[in-house]
């Protein structure tokens, strides 16, 4: 089983990126989702998820009392290849700070997974971004200039999800299976 260990915005911020997200999803045909942060994605969870979650909570105590502070950049963009290709996941996204406290929890999580050093963040963008829309059709993917994300936020959970099939059409399978205090 593949999983992704996602950064979630507190309540009021998450719910009100919950409703964006939904309502570009129905505008652009596409599955809505849960608000987050992707910090470690493809994560090998053959072990016992809730032994996962455990072991990160205990790599992770201490190291984050304040949270994680989350810039995010106020306009929407969509990621493209040099190609025009969109990657799925990185079809309409607010873009996040490299703020310190990120780079250290993503370099404290890896860690905490037995993960080697690599990129901090995905392809093709490689910046730490909160998704607001995911698909492949180019024409279906909502105008990111009428796209504005307008709450930084700090951070204090993490969940870790079963993200497989890691498709737009999985999207629908994917589960919580545990979260992670960071306070």
């Amino acid at each position: 089983m593949k999983c992704s260990l996602w950064l979630l915005p507190p309540a009021s911020v998450g719910n009100d990126l919950r409703v964006l997200i939904h309502e570009l999803s129905c505008e652009g045909a596409s599955v809505p989702f849960e608000p987050h942060v992707t910090i470690v994605g493809g994560i090998d969870c053959q072990d016992d998820p809730a032994q996962l979650c455990r072991n990160l909570q205990d790599a992770l105590r201490g190291k984050f009392g304040n949270g994680i502070d989350c810039q995010v950049q106020p306009k929407a963009v969509s990621i493209r290849s040099d190609g025009g290709t969109v990657q799925w996941n990185q079809a309409l996204v607010a873009v996040l700070d490299k703020t310190p406290s990120m780079l250290a929890l993503v370099d404290a999580s890896r860690k905490a997974f037995h993960l080697p050093p690599g990129p901090k963040f995905a392809p093709l963008l490689q910046n730490p971004h909160l998704s607001l829309y995911y698909g492949t059709c180019t024409d279906n993917i909502p105008d990111p200039d009428c796209v504005v994300v307008q709450q930084s936020f700090r951070a204090t959970e993490l969940a870790l999800w079963k993200t497989e099939p890691g498709t737009p059409e999985g999207v629908a399978e994917w589960k919580e299976v545990g979260r992670i205090s960071l306070i």
